[in-house]
This record gives C-alpha cells, structure tokens and sequence, in this order.
C-alpha cells in the first residue's frame, strides 16, 4: 500500500478535487482529517479516484464503499 494523506486537510489535494465529497460516506464535519466509514485517514489513491472504490480494497476497515450522495 502507498503512503496514507495527512491528518490535515491541508497537506492533502484540494476540496473539490477530492471524488470523496460526492460520497455519504465521507465525514465532512471532521476539520482535522480526511476520513470516512471506510477509512479513519483515506488513502490518496481513493480522494483522488485513482484506484476505484466500487468494491472493497484490503486495506480499509470494514466493507463500505463509495455511494453517490443525493
């Protein structure tokens, strides 16, 4: 597995270039890290779409995946 984003949102892309935000999953309350039901720190590849979250990956903690918000 490659390096994990930081705990601050600063350190990691840009907001809107983030697929997460567009995910119900995604903790948008939480101002000191970038996490999720799947992920307590989510993983660069999956903010940023390049591995796709359709399905489980090993790494994550349970079996959440992304699910478009309405």
């Amino acid at each position: 597995m490659s390096d994990i984003i930081g705990t601050k949102k600063t350190e990691s892309a840009k907001s809107h270039d983030v697929i997460c935000n567009n995910c119900t999953h995604f903790h948008r309350e939480k101002h000191d890290s970038i996490s999720c039901d799947a992920f307590d720190n989510i993983p660069k590849e999956i903010l940023l779409g390049t591995v796709d979250h359709s399905e489980p990956v090993k790494w994550q903690k349970n079996k959440i995946v992304f699910e478009l918000k309405k």
